[in-house]
């Protein structure tokens, strides 16, 4: 089982080190790259830090056949979210205030995923900040609850 949740972004164009220094702005984050050129960000989390690699979405299925559509197929990036600490309860908790300090910017579509099974939230500039009922997951078989915060049709 993951011990990561997924914060996905779509709403730019830009790619992962540009998107980077806007959500660093947004959330005071550090933006850090290694020598491999892949972009983190970090910042403080109770007495450790919160964080992690910001990419390209390679969970994307560009063509899904009708029926096994998932909402992140409609973000082209994203933040895979851990704590240092590896406590589960914190680090959910630390996710779920990052989220929220991302989603405050009203800038960006977000949505986050708790262990790539669970739809915990979506944020879009058009509907704020929208927490999903227990359960909800970003597949097909959810789509009436997550339809509406698409970012494609």
């Amino acid at each position: 089982m993951s011990t990561v949740e997924h914060i996905f972004i779509a709403g730019t164009d830009a790619g992962p080190e540009e998107v980077a220094r806007l959500l660093a702005s947004l959330a005071g984050m550090s933006v850090s790259k290694n020598e491999k050129g892949r972009v983190f960000l970090s910042r403080p989390a109770r007495d450790r830090q919160i964080g992690g690699e910001l990419s390209v979405n390679d969970y994307v299925d560009a063509a899904p056949e009708e029926g096994d559509e998932s909402l992140i197929d409609d973000f082209p990036l994203v933040l895979d979210v851990g704590y240092t600490g590896r406590e589960r309860n914190v680090q959910l908790a630390e996710a779920r205030a990052l989220f929220a300090d991302l989603a405050e910017g009203g800038e960006l579509t977000l949505a986050l995923v708790q262990n790539m099974d669970l739809l915990l939230a979506v944020s879009t500039p058009e509907h704020g900040t929208v927490w999903m009922p227990p359960d909800t997951t970003p597949d097909a078989e959810h789509r009436e609850r997550w339809g509406r915060y698409r970012v494609r049709g």
